[in-house]
């Protein structure tokens, strides 16, 4: 194609050969005798194979420990005030911090590969970082989601829930290796020029834009959004996040169903650490801890998120709650949950106060119970000498006394009834009294107007009798009606106040100015205009109709109020009286009218039950401290690094798998340990350092990758997208797999593949080609040098305008075709979970054969992607 005469240039000899060398392999190059080649290719070949292995193991501990200063940078919260409420929430946005710190941390090997690689290269294209690339992007879409779908218990299902941001991540997934193909084979063939490179790196930052208005709703069809802070998902709302990252709703709910199950059977201390355990164990878990879970997992490090219960004696509830915690994927232990003191000895007094029956007592000591028969009673003014029952149950075999007393409220004695007081002589089998009181008739129109009967023990018993008990109603309040009047009905209080732990309220309605003949209304319960507390959730529906005999001026109902174990959340719903009868009317002065009466009920949260939520929330904050993925010291650092699962404690010993992984893997532990804490300089300081060291580690990786393939006969791009793509996944594999099994939704587990495989592209391409297109416009005056010219005059793909004018030469050969593959299989992946959603409701689990055929078509379709590429690349095809 070209009439260029160059001179051709010498060939290199292969990475593998004598003479051949990478940036730091094979070692001993240019010494003799001392030099790789002399060795025996077939034992070159084993010990690369292992050394291969061994680094993508050192690389997953260093990547384990950027991850952990991603997860101290990310989970910083911030209090933000709304309608003068505090909130706190995450200062990082749950979608932005996977899109970027996230998804750098897991695909950092990745993108450093194929930086080091142009660096190294001289900033000549290279296939081993692109093809890895594309490779890890096969190999996380089609077989890492094929392991998540059969990870799934077929009886359950998991799906997507935020499905705005996986659909932005998903198009992006696809289309940035479709630009990737547009670059290599559309607008500037096998040329890759600085504003594609720029370009190319820009869709990073419009691709996190995107995403963030996804997760903030604004392309919901419901259009809510949340401005000014960063909160997770399309329908966020606020939630006070105190304790460790759990709402006090929830710590409320979890306590509540602690008490439920095991009533008396625990105490209130054991009931509160049961609470922490089940609420430790449901803790949503970061992608950088399902990440890091998985590498100790593989290298026998420190464990991740083991959740330790003690405090109970019961060891059939231990047994209980930890194979509940099991069966959800929980790592469990028994072990010192750390409680913050609290005066327990006065919250049990304070329980055994309330269950206490003292009537109950007096009964069992063999005491009389005396009561009036109600707590108020109406009567006409001109109704004379009235009587008001006293009751007395219990001993009944004894002789009792009892004293009352008038008291003045809003009636007067002399004026308004003549003041009374005396004892009531009950004799052995007598059950009722009467107190006697004479009321004042005179001509003036006055309101209803009250006095009270208060009953007392008197200075002395009968012989014989072994006491009373006086309980409720020890008072009752004497209200003077009017003459000739049916009455008008009302609320006793046109607001009513119940604690959802009481289990009802108990209403009164009263009949004043009147109380002449028999009277009717009906009663009725209905939802708040601003729903909060919502029938059939707080409270139960009840209607009825409630009947006042002639002179009866007050009636009762009561409404089941439902404990939903809320924290500090005031619920209101509202009562209706309606439909009079027997001439009554009802107030025009409430809420309502004369033909209705309506009042609002407040279910407010039970104080006990606030200040144990307050309470278990400290301890939460500790115990979730406990479980902090970095560390605060270098000892502890060393520590860990030197112990076996970094000698944690756990309800099983370490396995021989468990050893071979820490032997093998204690150089780079060691190594590792080097690195700062995570809490220096807020996880920066282990930022920089660990970046560092993994872009130091796959330099080498780079070259005994190069120098594996090479002793197999096979070439970089089939090597990076078989061996380097499964070495650098194979954490990812066992965290998403993790994430399948213990998260409700299929978000932490797949929905982060598609955000990764866009950043592989956007970074791990966009930044060495910036890199390297800015490098070949500064050298030789922007001019080919004759280098240049002699390595890509021979490819036959380069026109004599296109050699003329040089540039950072990227030939698409194979790697336009493996990714023409990819876009492909890619398509038909989403379609298999885009079916799967519609026929089972989620993209995971379901139907065991429906799961078996989901897995084996997608893991087919990386065996398809694999072997095309390849027989690309030895141009077979």
């Amino acid at each position: 194609m070209s009439n260029i005469t160059t001179t051709a240039a010498p060939v290199d000899p292969s990475i593998c050969e004598k003479g051949g060398h990478g940036l730091l392999l094979p070692l001993g190059y240019g010494t003799g005798n001392a030099a790789e080649w002399e060795w025996s290719p077939g034992v070159r070949g084993f010990l690369y194979t292992i050394f291969l292995a061994w680094l993508f193991q050192g690389v997953a501990i260093i990547a384990d420990v950027f991850m952990n200063a991603i997860e101290e940078i990310t989970a910083k919260r911030k209090t933000v005030v709304v309608d003068g409420k505090d909130f706190h929430v995450k200062t990082w946005n749950d979608t932005v911090a996977n899109l970027t710190l996230m998804a750098l941390g897991s695909s950092a090997p990745e993108i450093l590969l194929s930086v080091v690689e142009i660096m190294g290269a001289g900033f000549y294209s290279g296939d081993l970082g692109p093809s890895t690339i594309v490779g890890s992007a096969a190999f996380n879409l089609l077989v890492i989601t094929a392991v998540c779908i059969i990870a799934i218990d077929p009886s359950e299902i998991r799906k997507i829930n935020d499905m705005n941001v996986f659909t932005i991540t998903a198009i992006f997934s696809v289309f940035a290796y479709v630009w990737l193909l547009i670059v290599l084979t559309a607008i500037t063939p096998n040329i890759v020029n600085i504003s594609e490179g720029i370009i190319t790196a820009l869709f990073f930052p419009i691709l996190v834009w995107l995403a963030y208005l996804a997760d903030k709703g604004y392309f919901s069809a419901e259009g809510e959004h949340v401005d000014g802070i960063g909160l997770g998902g399309t329908s966020s709302k606020f939630i006070q996040m105190d304790s460790g990252g759990y709402s006090k709703d929830d710590i409320a709910k979890v306590l509540k169903e602690v008490r439920d199950e095991y009533g008396s059977s625990v105490s209130l201390e054991q009931a509160n650490k049961l609470a922490i355990f089940r609420l430790m164990g449901q803790r949503k878990k970061s992608r950088a801890e399902y990440r890091i879970e998985a590498t100790r997992m593989l290298t026998g490090g420190k464990g991740v998120g083991v959740v330790k219960l003690d405090g109970i004696e019961d060891e059939k509830i231990i047994a209980k709650e930890m194979a509940r915690m099991r069966s959800k994927g929980v790592k469990v232990a028994k072990g010192a949950s750390v409680l913050p003191s609290q005066d327990l000895e006065a919250g049990k007094k304070e329980q055994q106060s309330i269950a206490d029956d003292n009537a109950t007592k007096a009964l069992a000591d063999g005491k009389s119970v005396v009561s009036f028969s109600a707590a108020m009673h109406g009567f006409l003014e001109s109704a004379g000498t009235i009587k008001v029952s006293v009751h007395r149950e219990g001993n009944l075999d004894q002789p009792i006394s009892v004293k009352y007393d008038t008291r003045d409220g809003t009636a007067s004695a002399g004026d308004d009834y003549l003041a009374s007081s005396g004892v009531l002589e009950f004799a052995s089998g007598e059950v009722t009294k009467d107190v006697q009181v004479t009321l004042i008739d005179d001509n003036q129109w006055e309101p209803d107007e009250t006095f009270d009967i208060v009953l007392s023990d008197p200075e002395k018993q009968p012989d014989g009798s072994k006491g009373i008990f006086i309980t409720e109603p020890a008072v009752s309040t004497i209200t003077i009606i009017n003459d000739d009047e049916p009455g008008v009905l009302e609320f006793a209080e046109h607001r009513y106040q119940v604690a959802e732990s009481e289990g009802e309220l108990v209403v009164t309605v009263k009949r004043k100015n009147g109380s002449d003949g028999t009277v009717t209304c009906k009663y009725s319960t209905q939802d708040h205009s601003d729903k909060s507390a919502v029938e059939g959730v707080d409270y139960e529906a009840s209607e009825g109709t409630l009947v006042f005999d002639n002179a009866e001026i007050e009636k009762t109902f009561k409404i089941p109020i439902i404990n939903s174990g809320k924290y500090q959340r005031d619920e209101r719903f509202q009562l209706r009286l309606s439909e009079a009868t027997g001439g009554a009317t009802f107030s025009a002065d409430t809420d309502g009218s004369i033909e209705s009466e309506t009042c609002v009920v407040t279910i407010v949260h039970d104080v006990g039950t606030a200040k144990t939520v307050d309470h278990i929330s400290q301890a939460l904050n500790i115990n979730v401290d406990r479980l902090k993925l970095g560390s605060a010291n270098w000892y502890e650092q060393f520590t860990d690094a030197l112990q076996v699962n970094g000698g944690e404690e756990s309800d099983e010993p370490p396995s021989t798998a468990d050893w071979i992984a820490h032997i093998t893997s204690l150089p780079w532990k060691l190594f590792f340990a080097t690195c700062p804490p995570t809490d220096f300089a807020g996880g920066w300081a282990c930022f920089v350092v660990s970046l560092a060291m993994i872009g130091g580690v796959t330099v080498i990786i780079g070259d005994a990758a190069a120098i594996f393939g090479c002793l197999f006969g096979l070439k970089d791009s089939v090597t990076a997208i078989t061996f380097v793509a499964l070495g650098t996944s194979l954490p990812d594999t066992f965290a998403s797999m993790t994430a399948a099994k213990q998260d409700p939704y299929a978000d932490a587990s797949i929905g982060n593949i598609t955000g990764s495989n866009s950043v592989n592209v956007f970074l791990g391409l966009g930044l060495p080609w910036v890199i390297a297109t800015l490098y070949w416009a500064s050298t030789n005056g922007g001019k080919p040098t004759a280098e240049w010219t002699a390595k890509y005059s021979k490819l036959n793909i380069y026109s004599e305008a296109e050699l003329s004018m040089g540039g950072f030469a990227v030939p698409a050969g194979s790697l336009g075709f493996s990714v023409a593959v990819f876009c492909c299989c890619a398509t038909t992946c989403f379609a298999i979970l885009n079916f799967r959603r519609r026929t089972v409701g989620g993209e995971l689990g379901g139907p065991k054969r429906l799961q078996n055929i989901s897995a084996i078509a997608l893991v087919s379709l990386w065996f398809i992607y694999v072997l095309l590429s390849s027989l690309k690349a030895y141009e077979v095809i």
